[in-house]
């Protein structure tokens, strides 16, 4: 495959309490391990605790997300 472009990321998570402007950095890795891009999230979002929600990110098309990326990992932020 030639061209690659990653432009969205797609997860679902729980959290454990209500969190009123939850945002996320996502850390993106390659098939070895090694990090090879990251970026935040500009907005937040509302999420209700004990209950599944899905997240489906879009990234700046200006600025694919690396498409070495085989793997990432999110570290939440809740603003309240």
């Amino acid at each position: 495959m030639s061209n690659t472009k990653i432009d969205s990321l797609t997860f679902d998570c729980r959290r454990g309490s209500s969190c009123s402007n939850l945002t996320f950095e996502y850390k993106l890795y390659d098939s070895s391990g090694t990090q090879v891009d990251a970026f935040s999230d500009t907005t937040g979002g509302h999420v209700d605790g004990a209950r599944p929600h899905h997240f489906d990110v879009k990234t700046d098309s200006a600025q694919p997300i690396d498409s070495r990326s085989s793997r990432f990992e999110t570290d939440p932020t809740c603003h309240d």
